[in-house]
């Protein structure tokens, strides 16, 4: 407990600088979120760490549906969920020994629809006030998230998550979803995670380097 009485706040970017010493690439998704969450347990050591934890114990709204991929507790005034988002263009490398072989996007209306649904959630659920602070993480390699301004959802640098955001009808497949709200603005900020530097890199060039944008909400 008495590592557990000094946390006052979960530093989430010094998370990610620590697990980026340790793995610099991922298979899939849910591949980032058990590094994550190991990365966490061993710095922490928090009281309660959960996978996939229901966002109705945050939540009890008649909306809220589904789970956050990862949720840490230090006591009852000190939680964190967290949401995760892992999209990544084709590219494929050894790294110490271990063979990577990563799927690229179709296209990328999914992955911008599912993080400003990932912030909105978070939001939508701190007004219940049953947690500090939430964080939405977005890692990827795919460089035209950070470097292209669109017209909606966008997820450039700088980029502002505000208001009343909806898909336009030539978007129909996921403008069925419905539009994403929010109370207050969050902006989109890039830093560098890794970069892949052995020499059987296949792929565009491009590829080799991995940002995160976080959100707290």
């Amino acid at each position: 407990m008495g590592t557990q009485a000094t946390i006052k706040k979960m530093d989430m970017h010094a998370v990610m600088q620590k697990l980026s010493e340790k793995r610099t690439i991922f298979h899939f998704e849910t591949d980032f979120q058990l590094a994550l969450f190991r990365e966490i347990q061993s710095l922490y050591k928090p009281y309660k760490i959960i996978l996939e934890y229901p966002l109705k114990s945050l939540d009890p709204s008649p909306t809220a549906k589904g789970s956050v991929d990862i949720f840490v507790q230090f006591d009852s005034h000190n939680s964190y969920p967290i949401e995760l988002k892992y999209k990544t263009d084709e590219f494929s490398a050894t790294v110490e020994d271990e063979q990577f072989y990563l799927k690229g996007e179709t296209e990328n209306k999914n992955g911008r629809d599912s993080f400003y649904r990932d912030v909105s959630r978070l939001e939508k659920a701190a007004k219940h006030g049953n947690f500090k602070e939430g964080y939405a993480i977005f890692l990827t390699n795919l460089s035209y998230y950070r470097n292209y301004k669109l017209d909606c959802f966008s997820m450039h640098e700088g980029a502002k998550l505000a208001g009343v955001n909806e898909w336009p009808e030539s978007a129909k497949h996921i403008r069925t979803r419905g539009p994403v709200e929010f109370d207050n603005e969050h902006t989109i900020s890039w830093r560098k995670y890794s970069e892949i530097k052995t020499q059987d890199c296949v792929g565009q060039a491009k590829n080799r380097s991995f940002y995160y944008a976080l959100i707290s909400v």
